[in-house]
C-alpha cells in the first residue's frame, strides 16, 4: 500500500495496512517507509520502522521495532519507538537513541526531540559511555585529592591529600 505525496508533506508506505473505523486507527505493518518534505517541497529525511500504528483523528504516528531516521544532511538516529506529531512536524521518543552525524560522532541517550528533517533536535539524558581503563581497579577504595583554595592573605598553601580508606 502506499499514500502519495499530498499537503501532509509525506509519503507513506507499508506492504499491510488494517483500518480500525471505530477505534479511529489504522496499523502498518511490514516494511514501514515514511518520506518527509520541507516546506519547499524537497526530500529532508526518510522514516523506516517495523509497524506503525496512525491515529486517524490526530494523524499522528507511532512507529515501533528498528525506527530509523536518516536526513539528507547526513543525520541517522536509530531507536525503538518514535512519534511523528502531524501537527508539529516533529518526532519524539522515550526509548533509548543512538544519533550518529555525518562526521561520524555518535551521541546516545535516553529520549530524544526533534524537527523531522533532523536539524534541530537533542536528546533529553544522554548517556555518557566511558572507557572501561578508566575503570582500572573497581576493587580498591577511591583516592582523593583534594587542594584547597589557600586562605586569603597566604600564598602557596600546602595542598592536603585525604588517605585512601584501607577498609578496616
Amino acid at each position: 500500500v502506499r499514500r502519495g505525496r499530498s499537503a501532509d508533506s509525506e509519503s507513506l508506505s507499508a506492504r499491510r495496512v488494517r483500518v480500525y473505523e471505530t477505534q479511529r486507527k489504522t496499523i502498518l505493518d511490514s516494511n514501514i517507509k515514511v518520506d518527509f518534505f520541507g516546506a519547499d517541497s524537497k526530500h529532508t529525511s526518510v522514516l523506516t520502522a517495523s509497524w506503525a500504528h496512525i491515529n486517524d483523528a490526530s494523524k499522528d504516528m507511532t512507529a515501533f521495532d528498528s525506527v530509523k531516521i536518516r536526513s539528507d544532511n547526513g543525520v541517522l538516529v536509530e531507536t525503538d519507538s518514535l512519534v511523528w506529531f502531524n501537527q508539529t512536524r516533529k518526532v519524539r521518543s522515550d526509548a533509548f537513541v543512538r544519533i550518529t552525524e555525518k562526521n561520524g560522532r555518535i551521541t546516545t541517550g535516553m529520549g530524544f526531540e526533534s524537527d523531522q528533517d533532523l536539524i534541530n533536535y537533542h536528546i533529553l539524558r544522554p548517556v555518557i559511555v566511558a572507557p572501561s581503563s578508566a575503570f582500572q581497579n573497581s576493587n580498591a577504595s577511591p583516592t582523593f585529592n583534594y587542594s584547597p583554595a589557600p586562605p586569603i592573605g597566604t600564598m602557596n598553601s600546602p595542598s592536603t591529600t585525604i588517605p585512601k580508606d584501607s577498609g578496616k
